[in-house]
């Protein structure tokens, strides 16, 4: 069943599945598995949650669905209307700061997303809906952290093999050290990110990253998604 429906209550229901951890916390792959069974994608109405950042285009990615791409110019032209947050960073790679965002554009509403968030981000998300089902009440938007842990050592061995330059290691350690401190400051302040007693709250334990591993917290995460869903459409 295609769940791109209206429920007999007239309510548009939005929901974003928030994959949360550190830099090498794994939630790139448990993404790509989840995403990679269409049957429950496309029963689920779940698409990939893409927001927009002007840090150059590699040979990896996917225009429109790693991220949309925009350049520094045309970042800064956009109305603030319709910008839902931003974040940016300094990378020793650039002489300018990278940007990351997301567009009011990039949600529609009844529809079910899943994909990679930043701390701040979240919280930021939280904040914006929280405003848009004040203004329109018959939005509901709902955001399910999906905390992904892993120790430092972990995550640092997986980050290390990635970096072919002395440069790209420097970047690997100055972003570790930035994300320790928005980590603090956010969980802080949405305690529910590491709150195992919430029931709108998953986390997971990736500290043995093989391929067993994370089809164990794909499925877990997919059981998660679908139970959200469906409570909804009781």
């Amino acid at each position: 069943m295609n769940r791109d429906i209206n429920y007999d209550d007239g309510i548009l229901r939005t929901n974003i599945f928030c994959l949360l951890g550190n830099p090498g916390s794994g939630r790139s792959s448990v993404l790509k598995t989840v995403l990679d069974d269409k049957e429950f994608t496309k029963k689920y109405n779940i698409l990939r949650f893409t927001y927009g950042t002007t840090r150059p285009i590699t040979p990896d990615d996917i225009v429109g669905e790693t991220y949309f791409f925009f350049n520094e110019k045309e970042f800064k032209g956009l109305d603030p209307n319709s910008i839902i947050e931003s974040r940016s960073y300094d990378l020793m790679t650039n002489m300018r700061p990278v940007y990351y965002f997301t567009l009011k554009d990039h949600i529609k509403f009844n529809t079910n997303y899943i994909g990679r968030v930043s701390l701040l981000q979240y919280e930021e998300l939280r904040k914006w809906a929280e405003m848009t089902q004040l203004k329109h009440p018959t939005v509901q938007i709902s955001l399910y952290p999906i905390t992904i842990k892993c120790n430092l050592f972990e995550r640092f061995d997986r980050l290390e093999n990635k970096a072919s330059t002395e440069l790209e290691l420097y970047n690997i350690c100055a972003r570790m050290v930035s994300e320790k401190f928005e980590y603090e400051r956010v969980t802080s302040s949405s305690p529910e990110i590491l709150d195992a007693t919430n029931i709108d709250t998953l986390i997971l334990d990736n500290g043995r990253h093989d391929y067993r591993v994370v089809s164990e917290i794909a499925t877990e995460t997919k059981s998660f998604m679908a139970k959200k869903i469906d409570m909804q459409g009781a």
